[in-house]
């Protein structure tokens, strides 16, 4: 339905239905005839997107309760909550289907390859879904606490506290889940197709089972087909205030420590929606499309429903999404140390240390990248390693990727935070502060970005252990300095009534921020081409030999390096591996970015006005955001061997901007 301003009820007033592929004389994908989407590359697209169809209806209730009371020292508070959440959705829309033409004229034409006198058709690639695309997902998580504030001394005080969750499994009403775990599957599978591998939970149809062969697909043991090994989770937490001089309380120490615990999002268990049993992905292009046509785009076609469940061709489940059969909950350690003085009336200085340990975090990693081969440790029987034989020196023969959701990354932050804060007084208020910290893991999102909803995909080989991936953070400043201002300028005492108004109500406020660059992702488009590295893969980059992480930035200021801030002849090809490329080893923080330093000014007039109202005044505002005019570059390319290697073509923070503001306020 439209969306119509003013208009709450548009189901009953608008009724528009969208243009099916009968309308246009095509074929529709077997399931569905709304209009696919077609893309007509560098040019426009017409036909929509995937999520004009989504259907969803999330029903759920908190039931909580707390109890706190006061005896002697103590302060106790418990409590608990219960949250069951049921979602009913339908992904209708996936099955729109697309198409996608290489230039206009191919789309005017539309012809096979039999028809255009080619090996290709008109249409260079095509994609759609079919099968049972709606879902009745329950899950029901428990929690409770209890927490003691104890008042040891009037100078020391406890919190001392424990949390515990219940995160239950994800679970399909009428069982419509399945995973897939490829120590189970046939490897490599039969050309005509095969549903081992494939995992369900106890509810799933038994009818699906015999016909497809009960071998063929495993029981869970529960009704959840992946998720939380252990789903009771305990986390302690413990913290103190203390006054070291019984005389004074301008010192104030302060500590803590806890254990937190993150439930991982429903939107997880959705990249399990295309998986067989149920659904079916047929995508084609270059030769393999060379049957479409635009009256038949999907040659062969797609079954219609009900078809299920059926046995597909290898070529069809060659790509897996995978819910780890370990996935549990990331775990979250904090810590930190803080010491607060007052030194002067007004002023208060704090230093102190926070840390972070982050464990299990959730990420995709792909588990069928090819391994070297060699005579002493040949891989499926394979010696030598080229490009073309990658696909058969995977752990996995006869897949592509195997994307497997799984809790096993780790992060940590270790941080030192001082500030000096006056509080408002004569006029006058700031506050200064510097962080000098690092932030160390082995998987940033900001790498290649988030992936298709499941968090971060890690970018190297994913044979090889965790820890080598371990390095600064993508997004890790080791340096940072704010300072804040507001100024109420005084003025001169006067008799004149006119002085008064010109002179009176200034005040000026304003943010500084300097902070160091973050770490370049140094990625060479050669290297990984002897693993089969996809085009999502983080490709590591090379320095050639005796050239230091020092080396590969041109010397000089930023601005005189706009065009080559990165060292070109510092960075070689990757290693040479058969007649391929490995990947690099220039590390995560081997060479910055540009630091910032910004400005950001306020001026401002406040005339009160008593005659219109006892608390109404005119208040005049010019506001510069980066007051100077200061570039702050971005990152410069970085992706070998592009031309536009090591240039900055970009700043982070726009030019100068001036804003002016009349108000009245009452």
């Amino acid at each position: 339905p439209a969306s119509i301003s003013g208009i709450r009820n548009t189901r009953s007033l608008v009724n528009l239905q969208p243009t099916t592929t009968t309308d246009i004389g095509m074929t529709g994908t077997g399931q569905t005839n709304v209009l696919p989407q077609m893309i007509v590359t560098g040019l426009f697209t017409l036909g929509g997107n995937n999520n004009d169809f989504f259907d969803t209806a999330v029903t759920g209730f908190s039931a909580s309760d707390q109890l706190s009371f006061v005896r002697g020292r103590h302060n106790v508070r418990v409590g608990f909550e219960v949250d069951p959440i049921r979602d009913n959705f339908n992904l209708y829309g996936n099955k729109r289907g697309s198409m996608t033409f290489q230039s206009f004229p191919d789309f005017l034409l539309g012809m096979s390859g039999a028809e255009n006198g080619s090996s290709f058709s008109n249409i260079f690639s095509e994609s759609a879904i079919s099968g049972i695309t709606d879902r009745q997902f329950h899950v029901l998580d428990y929690s409770s606490y209890a927490q003691d504030d104890f008042r040891a001394t009037p100078q020391l005080t406890f919190n001392i506290g424990v949390r515990w969750d219940y995160f239950g499994n994800v679970s399909e009403a009428r069982g419509y889940m399945t995973n897939f775990n490829p120590d189970l599957a046939i490897n490599p599978p039969p050309p005509d197709g095969t549903l081992s591998g494939y995992v369900v939970p106890d509810n799933f149809p038994q009818s699906v089972l015999d016909s497809v062969g009960s071998p063929a697909v495993k029981r869970t043991g529960n009704n959840g087909c992946c998720g939380a090994v252990q789903n009771n989770f305990w986390a302690p937490r413990f913290g103190f205030a203390w006054r070291p001089f019984a005389q004074s309380d301008r010192v104030v120490v302060r500590a803590g420590y806890g254990i937190f615990y993150s439930r991982l999002a429903g939107n997880d268990f959705l990249q399990l929606l295309l998986e067989p049993p149920f659904n079916a992905l047929q995508s084609f292009s270059g030769v393999q499309n060379t049957a479409a046509t635009l009256q038949v785009p999907w040659n062969p076609p797609l079954q219609p429903t009900p078809y299920w469940p059926i046995t597909y061709p290898t070529s069809a489940i060659a790509s897996h999404s995978i819910i780890a059969n370990d996935l549990s909950a990331p775990l979250t350690q904090s810590f930190n140390l803080n010491i607060q003085y007052e030194f002067l009336p007004g002023f208060l200085w704090e230093i102190g240390y926070v840390g972070t340990k982050g464990n299990r975090l959730y990420g995709t990693i792909d588990l069928n990248t090819p391994l070297i081969a060699s005579a002493n440790d040949p891989v499926n029987g394979i010696t030598t390693n080229t490009v073309a034989n990658a696909p058969r020196r995977a752990p996995y023969v006869g897949y592509t990727s195997l994307l497997n959701n799984a809790t096993e990354f780790e992060s940590s932050y270790n941080g030192l935070q001082t500030s000096v804060t006056k509080r408002l007084n004569h006029g006058l208020q700031f506050l200064g502060s510097y962080t000098f910290s690092k932030t160390m893991d082995d998987l940033s999102d900001t790498t290649i970005g988030f992936d298709s909803g499941r968090g971060g995909r890690f970018p190297g080989d994913g044979n090889l252990p965790r820890m080598l991936a371990w390095g600064p953070s993508d997004f890790d400043r080791a340096h940072r300095f704010v300072f804040s201002y507001l100024w109420q300028i005084p003025h001169p005492k006067t008799t004149s009534f006119l002085a008064n108004k010109l002179m009176g109500g200034w005040q000026s406020s304003g943010v500084i921020t300097v902070q160091t660059g973050t770490p370049i992702p140094i990625q060479d488009q050669r290297a990984g081409s002897i693993i089969a590295f996809r085009t999502s893969g983080y490709r590591y980059g090379q320095a050639c030999p005796g050239v230091s992480d020092s080396e590969l930035k041109t010397p000089g200021s930023v601005k005189s390096n706009l065009g080559h801030y990165l060292n070109a002849a510092g960075f070689c090809a990757p290693p040479v591996v058969g007649d391929g490329y490995g990947l690099g080893t220039i590390g995560r923080a081997a060479v910055r970015g540009p630091g910032q330093h910004n400005v950001d000014f306020a001026i401002a007039k406040i005339t009160p006005t008593p005659s219109l109202g006892e608390a109404s005044n005119v208040e005049f505002r010019a506001e510069f955001f980066n007051a100077f005019n200061t570039p702050q570059f971005a990152n410069p390319a970085s992706i070998l061997p592009l031309a536009t290697f090591g240039s900055i073509t970009s700043t982070t923070v726009a030019p100068r901007i001036v804003q002016l503001a009349l108000k009245f306020n009452f």
